[in-house]
Parts: structure tokens; C-alpha cells; sequence
């Protein structure tokens, strides 16, 4: 029960306390709640009245939390006695990955504990949520759903929460460890008046962002405010995001409407009564109104003159700011500085010398703008390329620029007929900003000064040849590079007419972003340019170097995790991932965000990767490549429609040879393979060489069923030495699909050889399920038997998902139950470290495919809960297997319709030949419908496909004689109970 719902009526007459004297019992009965101890905060209390109430309201407060304490005096003493012992013991590990170091303090959610985390050795914090909320499963369901809810906002003054775990009757959620002060300590002694501006600034903002991304608080109040950081880095960070919303339940359409009668409302309703809105307590609905309500409470405690607290705070929501950012624009002191000067003849030079600005009419840069970097000069100074490049880093997380990427820039440069060459001449790239648009050119030197470097940055207006505004900045240590570069992007955006505030709040130095040392940034980015021309794995080496140097470099451990994973080794690319991702924390919200929706990936949780590549699209529309991020996102989530306008979008920004296949191949995910190969024509007839069209067109011919097309298709592929092996494996696919199983074997074969003996990871897996499948169905089983074990054995990673679930499917196909239990158990592993809707949805499959292979109808409801987790091609194979072997027809052939929508994702990421026996089981359930006209149809096509090949193979004979049954009509009486009999009792 928290704090505010309890009615003094409730206590005993003695006490007798007016008013005033309760909102101090519930400040001191708060206070308890968060103590590490009770006791001491209650002796320190000089009026004992107010002890005595706050004291029976604790003990309350405890008893109410205890479930079933009158039917089982022996628990209720247990757990009373354990009321303030720690539930963790320190140096215990949680989660086979938490070591608990020590107590934080404890409240009435939980309790907080400093832990390593020993997977990523970094430090973070974990907050129990007590049984009594934990135990019951629809509090849990909505603590589930907030916490992913809470996961999606990303922001620099919120504190991120990770993930959900269990352990034993323990249930806890690891979150971002903040060293500092809570805001109550701060407001018993206030600071400057500047400094409680920057924190209610920094609090609105963080708020701010939360509702946009339609999240609530419910909670906010000083005691959910962190003050972490000194100096330039002191930031307040707001906690417990959706927590109280989790209780409270209040997602009306989600969880109906709430009983308001009793115990239960009055016990779940989300907040602390000081910082609840009026309206809460006649019912209503928590929203951004209630949370803005807060806020303006706080507001008050901070900056007790302002008049916004007071419009916040309002009595009837109807007068309270619908959003906060009038709130942050008052805050902000509307201090915008003055938009920067385009000037014509005659300079004169600023009062610090550093600039010269020409007196010409005025021009505002309105929302987000265009600019072009070409500094710096001269190219055969080393530190020229390094400049550039942390330049541009720091621009990038502007929200008012969009800098153009290089290749865009060469492209333009090689449109015109230019040399693409960087730093380009001035004259093209004028000429090429004004085609696209661009509002501003920069350029400049660098040269040094002694043992220092001087950086003269000229800023031109396409239309004009002399700039409009020069910037010389220096450094005498040429090892300085990074603050000096820092100080220029400052400046830039500043004079671009961002406000100081904004910078205050949003400004990451280039140090956070990058490293502070000068050799590690310089390793990092010469790996970025090898990784962009195709070269991962010399890249990997330099982002190497680079970490040595620096373990915290954040972009540097994402890169190389990216390296390895474009040379498909996955599983060594998953700790790389997960270290920068740990570090996110120090980074912009523009990289945060990168790296988290790459992590995402990598780990197979498509959901939260989509959130994040949303966010990325909507702050930063320019940038290509996430917009393709998006777009990946959304086709592994099955929603290839969905991805199509982000393919376009890339396209639009960048026609890169990566962007415009996978434009084709999202078509043909979504079975528009007609519409991808006139855009492959498109394409070719526009100039595009690339064979990557070649891989998107090939797989366009295989959703069509022109599989001799394809098949020319990926032969084109081999063409480029790098996508030789790829395109081996993937005209193996249209071999499946004509029935030449052998050929197909022997390839595969043959490449899994080599993988092998190179440690190739990705593909072989593969391979091995490919292979694996085909000796099922050539009838040779042992071999077949040796591939599922070997997929079996695979370890537990995210990165073997599917790989483990084809591996059980296939040890069920071939009776090797010892296989598909030992994918169960590495897929359950997977699912508690790395939960998300993919890994339970898989865990859930492979333990319902299992059950069902047992006759257990306890997989029924496991294959619906892994259908509406993740319903890919292997699930709704399995449960449409399930429905087949219960002769449920009608129910398996509206799930194999599922399968058909979704045929070009099948022939893209499965084993192919799943396509072909699909559509067999739909043919039997057709005979059993007695829709005998419909079955041979497909019977013909599958035969066409596969009789002239695979004709002696037990499956396709059986085929053939299941056909020949049906087209003589001679399924009559007895002999059509019998046939059809046969076809139900069939094992796939």
C-alpha cells in the first residue's frame, strides 16, 4: 500500500493530529519507506505524536504486504522477522551474471542493490519488486509491459531500465547505476538559483521526451531524481519511469477499467498523494496531465516564484499545459541567440578575434538544414583527416543540421562530371550544394603551429564565393585535437542559432562520444573508412588498436562487433555488441540510440531494436543508413510492407549498391516480385553494376517459380570474388525448390567442408540445417541424425535462434529426441538471458513441437502462445503440423494460409524445401476436406517440381502414389476410408 492512501480515520482516536501535522507524518512515512533504517529516522523525529503515526503507518504498510498472514501465523512471522533483511547477500550471483556488492537502500517497490554486472564488467543497479506485487500474475503482466514500455525513452536526464529477471521467488530489474544525491537532499539546502533552473530544466526535458514516446511516469516526485555528475557533467536523471503505472494498471483499453470499490484501487493507484492530481482521486486516469501536475509540484520546491509551477499545478487539468514545453521554452529564459550574419564586401572582425563576419542582410537557418563538409586542408597533414572526421561526428548530433555523408557528396561531384576527390574544389562543390540544396558549405585548413595546431573554418553560402563567416581556433598541443574540434562544433552550432540552453542539455563533448585520446579516435575511424570500402576485416584490426587503447570506447566496440558480424561470425561479434552497449550510457542520444538498435539486432529482439529505429528515424530523417536499419527491422519482424517506405527512403537519401538491393528484396519478402524486378531493370538500366542487385532479382525469380532465372541470377553473384560462397549457398535454393536434392547435398557438402576448415560460423549453421533436411528427405536418416545433433550442440546465443529451433525440428523429423531436448534447454537459456518476444516465442515453439510430438495436449496452448510471440514459417509449420495430427483441417489450412503470405520471407531466411511441404500437408488436408479438385492441382505442381529429380525417394514416391489414388477416383467406401486414414496418420 503506498503512501497517501491511508485516512487518519483508519489510526486510533488518540493521536487526534491536525492537517498540518499529517502532510508531515506522510513526509516521514515516505522517508521510512526508502530508509535503509527505520529506526534511526524515527528516533531522530522530535515530536513523538508524529513518530508514533508514522511509525503505525509502517507497521501497516508491512502487514498489508504480507499475503495470507491471518492462515498462516508461521509465514507471517517469517517473513515480519525478515522484513529489513536484504533478500541478496553480497558477493551472491543472480542471473548467472550478477554479483551483488551491496544494499543501496530499500522502499516500498523493493529494494536496491549495487551489483557487477560480469558478463559486461560493468557496474549497474538492480531493484526488487516485493512478492506481494511480483506474485500476482496481472501485476506482473503490467510490470512486464511498462518496463518494456520504460525501455523505449532514451534519454540523457532518465535513468534507462535494462531488463526483467527472475530468481527463485526473487524478482528483480537491472537499470543504469547513478552515483549522486536524490533531489530532497538538494531542496533541504537549495543551491544558486542557476542550478535549480538547470535541474528543472533537465527534468522537464527527460519528462518531455518520455510522454512523446506516450510514456508515463505516474510517480514523479523528488524522491524519484537523482543528481549524478559534477560540473559541465552534473545532470539530474529521473527514475522508476512506469512503475507506478504498473501497479495502477491504468492502460484502460489494455486492462479495462479499473474496480474502484475497496482495497484493491485504493492499494494500486499509482503515485505519492503530495504529487497526485487532483483529478486522480476521483478516479480518472493517470496521463501526461497528471504527470505534468507532478512536476509542476516539484517545479515549486525548486524555483518557488515561477509562474509555470503554478499553471501546472492547476486545479483543473483543463488549465494545465497539455504538453511541457512551454515549461521548457520559460525555462530556457527564451535566449535564443541571434541567427548568424550572410555578409557582402567589406569584413569586420568580431570583438574576440576569432571571427569575421561580413555586415550583410540577415538569414535565418529555419528547422533542420543541409551543409557540406569538405575541410580540411591539407590532405597530406595527418591530423587534416582526423579533423574532418570529429567534425562531422560532432555536427551529426545537432538537431537543426543534417550533414551530408561523402558518398552522397561523390556522387553529386560525379553527376557533374567532377573529380569525387576530398576536400573537392571549391567551385563544384558550390555548384553541387546549390543543386542539393544545401544552405551551407564548410571548409578550411589546418596547419600546425609549433608543437599546436590552428584551424581557420570558412563557412560559404552556396550562391556566394567568399564565405560568410571564418572561424581560427588553436590548440598548442597538437594532442588536443579532439577539444579543439569539440570547441569549433560548439561554436558552429551555436552561431547556427541553437540557444545555450539547449546546448547545456544536449551538448555531448566529443570526448563521451568518441575517446579522449587522440590515436584511439584516429584507429577508430581509419576502421570506419576500411569497413565502408568493404573491407571488415582489416577494419576489425584498427578498431582493435583502437580499443587497446582506450577498453571505454563505446563506437569502437559497436564497429568491430559490426566487422565481425559482416564476416558472419556472429558469435565472437555478440560480446562487442553487448560492451557497447553497456557504455551507451556516456554517449549522445543520436549514438545511444544507434547502438542500441544495432544490439537489438544482434540479439534477436526485434521489438526494442524497431523502438529505437524509429526513434533514430524520426530525430535524424536524413541519415540513410537508419533509415535502412529501420526497414531490416521491420522485415525480420515479418512486416516486409511496413519496411518498403524506410527501403525507399534509404534509397531516396543514398543509392548505394546495399540500399537498393535490399529495396528489392523487401519486395519480394512481401511477394511483390514483379514490382522488384522492374526495379531491378530499373536499376540496371540507370547504371548500377553492383551483383548485390543480382541477389535481390534472384530471389525475386524464386518467389515467382522461375527457378532457372534464380538460378542464373546468384550464378551473376559469383562474379564478385566476395560474394562467391554466399551465392553457392544460395542457388542451392532454387535446386531444392526443382527437386535435384543430390546436387544440392553435394554442394552443400562441399562448402560446409570448407566452412569448417576456415571457421566460418553463420553459414555453416546453415549449411548444416540445409543438409540436414535434405538427407531426411532422400530417406537417409543417420546422416540427417548427425546434422541435428551438431545444431544441437551449437552453444546458447541469440545468435543460434533459429539455427537451434531448425535443429530440434529436424532431431523431431528423424526421432532424436535427445537433440531436440538439449535445442529446448539451449533455447530456454537463451530466453532468461536475453528475453525478448523472439527468444520466448522460440522456447515456446520447440517445447510445444515437442509436447505435440508426444501427444500432449498441453501443445496446444503453447504453439498459440509461441504463434502470437513470433509467428514465422517454422512456428506456423509446427502448429500446423499439430492441428494436421489432431485432424483439425479446417484450423491447419488457415495457418498454412499464414505460411503461403509469407513465402518470400520463407525462400529468404528458411530451409526451402519448407515452402514445397506446406504446401503437401494443404493438399492432404484438401483430400480430407474432400475438396479432391483443389488437392490434385497442387499434387501436380509438387510433382512437376520434384518427379523428374527426386522421383526414387521414398517421399516423392509416396507423393506420386497419393496422386495417382486421387486422379483414378478410385477412393471410394473402404478404400477411401483407408486412404485417407493413411494420409492422416503422416509424419512430417
Amino acid at each position: 500500500m503506498r503512501l497517501g492512501m491511508w485516512d487518519p480515520l483508519m489510526l486510533p482516536d488518540r493521536l487526534n493530529l491536525s492537517p498540518e501535522e499529517w502532510t508531515r507524518v506522510e513526509a516521514l512515512f515516505e522517508r521510512l519507506l526508502e530508509a535503509r533504517d527505520p529506526q534511526a529516522l524515527l528516533t531522530a523525529e522530535s515530536d513523538s505524536s508524529i513518530a508514533a503515526a508514522a511509525a503505525l503507518l509502517l507497521d501497516h504498510h508491512l502487514k498489508a504486504g504480507l499475503e495470507g498472514f491471518l492462515d498462516e501465523p508461521i509465514t507471517l512471522i517469517r517473513d515480519l522477522t525478515s522484513a529489513f533483511a536484504p533478500r541478496f547477500a553480497a558477493g551472491q550471483i543472480l542471473a548467472s551474471r550478477f554479483m551483488v556488492e551491496r544494499l543501496l537502500g530499500s522502499g516500498g517497490m523493493g529494494e536496491v542493490y549495487l551489483a557487477l554486472d560480469q558478463r559486461l564488467n560493468e557496474r549497474v543497479a538492480l531493484k526488487t519488486i516485493r512478492n506481494h506485487i511480483a506474485g500476482d500474475p496481472a501485476i506482473r503482466r503490467r510490470f512486464i509491459a511498462e518496463i518494456q514500455n520504460a525501455r523505449r525513452v532514451t534519454h540523457p536526464n532518465i535513468c534507462r531500465i535494462f531488463d526483467l529477471y527472475d530468481e527463485g521467488d526473487a524478482t528483480f530489474f537491472s537499470m543504469v547505476y547513478l552515483e549522486g544525491i536524490q533531489l530532497p537532499e538538494f531542496l533541504r539546502e537549495p543551491g544558486p538559483t542557476a542550478e535549480a533552473r538547470r535541474i528543472a530544466l533537465e527534468l522537464a526535458e527527460g519528462l518531455a521526451a518520455a510522454h512523446r514516446s506516450q510514456v508515463l511516469h505516474c510517480d514523479f516526485k523528488p524522491g524519484n531524481v537523482i543528481l549524478t555528475g559534477v560540473g559541465r557533467d552534473a545532470r539530474a536523471v529521473i527514475t522508476d519511469f512506469g512503475l507506478a503505472r504498473a501497479l495502477y494498471g491504468c492502460e484502460k483499453e489494455h486492462y479495462g477499467e479499473p474496480n474502484r470499490e475497496g482495497a484493491d484501487w485504493h492499494s494500486n493507484l499509482a503515485g505519492t498523494r503530495e504529487y497526485m492530481a487532483p483529478e486522480l482521486f476521483t478516479g480518472s486516469l493517470p496521463s501526461i496531465k497528471t504527470d505534468i501536475y507532478a512536476y509542476g509540484k516539484v517545479l515549486a520546491a525548486l524555483i518557488p516564484e515561477s509562474r509555470m509551477a503554478r499553471k501546472c499545478t492547476s486545479v483543473d487539468p483543463v488549465h494545465r499545459p497539455n504538453t511541457l514545453e512551454p515549461v521548457i521554452r520559460d525555462l530556457r529564459g527564451n535566449s535564443t541567440r541571434r541567427a548568424w550574419l550572410i555578409g557582402g564586401a567589406g569584413a569586420s572582425v568580431a570583438a574576440v578575434a576569432t571571427y569575421k563576419i561580413g555586415s550583410r542582410p540577415r538569414l535565418v537557418l529555419v528547422g533542420r538544414q543541409r551543409v557540406l563538409v569538405n575541410a580540411f586542408r591539407p590532405n597530406t597533414l595527418s591530423p587534416a583527416g582526423l579533423a574532418r572526421d570529429l567534425l562531422v561526428t560532432a555536427l551529426r548530433q545537432s538537431a537543426t543540421l543534417i550533414v551530408v555523408g561523402d558518398d552522397h557528396l561523390r556522387s553529386l561531384l560525379r553527376a557533374m562530371q567532377f573529380p569525387t576527390t576530398l576536400p573537392a574544389e571549391r567551385r563544384p562543390l558550390l555548384i553541387a550544394a546549390e543543386r542539393e540544396r544545401a544552405a551551407l558549405v564548410l571548409e578550411g585548413t589546418l596547419e600546425p603551429i609549433g608543437q599546436g595546431i590552428r584551424v581557420l573554418l570558412q563557412i560559404f553560402v552556396p550562391v556566394d564565393v567568399k564565405p560568410a563567416l571564418e572561424i581560427s581556433e588553436q590548440v598548442n598541443d597538437s594532442r588536443e585535437i579532439i577539444s579543439l574540434v569539440d570547441r569549433i562544433a560548439h561554436r558552429l552550432r551555436r552561431e547556427f542559432g541553437e540557444s545555450e540552453a539547449a546546448l547545456h542539455a544536449s551538448y555531448t563533448p566529443l570526448q563521451q562520444i568518441t575517446s579522449a585520446l587522440p590515436e584511439a579516435v584516429e584507429f577508430y575511424f581509419r576502421g570506419v573508412r576500411e569497413y565502408d570500402s568493404a573491407g571488415a576485416r582489416n577494419a576489425e584490426a584498427w578498431f582493435d588498436q583502437a580499443l587497446r587503447l582506450d577498453p571505454q570506447f563505446a563506437l569502437a566496440h559497436l564497429y568491430r562487433g559490426i566487422s565481425l558480424a559482416a564476416r558472419f561470425q556472429v558469435l565472437e561479434a555478440i560480446p562487442s555488441y553487448e560492451r557497447a552497449f553497456a557504455l551507451r550510457g556516456r554517449l549522445s542520444e543520436r549514438e545511444s540510440l544507434l547502438i542500441e538498435s544495432r544490439y537489438y539486432n544482434v540479439i534477436g529482439d526485434y521489438v526494442s531494436s524497431l523502438n529505437a529505429s524509429r526513434r533514430l528515424v524520426l530525430l535524424f530523417p536524413e541519415e540513410a543508413a537508419f533509415q535502412r536499419t529501420a526497414a531490416f527491422t521491420s522485415a525480420r519482424l515479418g512486416r516486409p510492407r511496413d519496411a518498403l517506405p524506410f527501403n525507399k527512403r534509404a534509397v531516396e537519401l543514398d543509392p548505394s549498391d546495399i540500399n537498393l538491393s535490399e529495396l528489392l528484396v523487401n519486395h519480394t519478402d512481401a511477394n511483390l516480385c514483379d514490382d522488384a524486378l522492374a526495379l531491378y531493370n530499373r536499376f540496371r538500366d540507370e547504371g548500377h553494376t553492383s551483383t548485390l542487385l543480382d541477389w535481390g532479382a534472384g530471389m525475386a525469380y524464386m518467389g515467382k517459380g522461375d527457378n532457372d532465372s534464380a538460378l542464373a541470377a546468384f550464378d551473376r553473384m559469383a562474379i564478385s570474388p566476395e560474394r562467391e560462397r554466399w551465392s553457392k549457398l544460395l542457388r542451392c535454393g532454387p535446386l531444392i525448390l526443382q527437386g535435384r536434392f543430390a546436387e544440392a547435398a553435394a554442394a552443400l557438402s562441399s562448402d560446409l567442408a570448407f566452412d569448417v576448415a576456415t571457421g566460418e560460423q553463420s553459414r555453416r549453421a546453415t549449411r548444416r540445417v540445409w543438409l540436414g533436411f535434405l538427407d531426411w528427405m532422400m530417406d537417409s536418416s543417420g546422416p540427417a541424425r548427425s546434422q541435428a545433433k551438431e545444431l544441437a550442440d551449437l552453444e546458447a546465443s541469440p545468435a543460434w535462434i533459429q539455427q537451434l529451433r531448425e535443429g530440434a525440428m529436424l532431431a523431431l523429423a528423424v526421432r532424436d529426441g535427445d537433440s531436440s531436448e538439449l535445442a529446448l534447454r539451449k533455447l530456454t537459456q537463451i530466453e532468461k538471458q536475453w528475453p525478448s518476444t523472439h527468444s520466448s516465442g522460440a522456447r515456446r515453439h520447440i517445447q510445444g513441437a515437442i509436447m505435440a510430438n508426444n501427444d500432449n495436449e498441453a501443445a496446444t496452448e503453447l504453439l498459440s502462445e509461441a504463434c502470437g510471440l513470433w509467428p514465422d514459417p517454422l512456428t506456423l509449420f509446427s502448429d500446423a503440423e499439430w492441428h494436421f495430427r489432431r485432424h483439425e483441417c479446417e484450423q491447419c489450412v488457415v495457418v498454412l494460409d499464414k505460411i503461403e503470405e509469407q513465402r518470400g520471407r520463407l525462400l529468404r531466411l528458411y530451409f526451402p524445401g519448407l515452402l514445397v511441404l506446406s504446401r503437401l500437408m494443404r493438399a492432404r488436408c484438401l483430400v480430407v476436406m474432400s475438396r479432391f479438385a483443389e488437392a490434385q492441382r497442387i499434387y501436380e505442381q509438387i510433382l512437376n517440381l520434384w518427379r523428374q529429380h527426386a522421383g526414387s525417394f521414398p517421399l516423392v514416391r509416396q507423393i506420386g502414389t497419393e496422386y495417382l489414388s486421387l486422379q483414378r477416383h478410385s477412393i471410394k467406401g473402404d478404400k477411401h476410408d483407408r486412404f485417407l486414414g493413411s494420409i492422416r496418420q503422416t509424419s512430417y
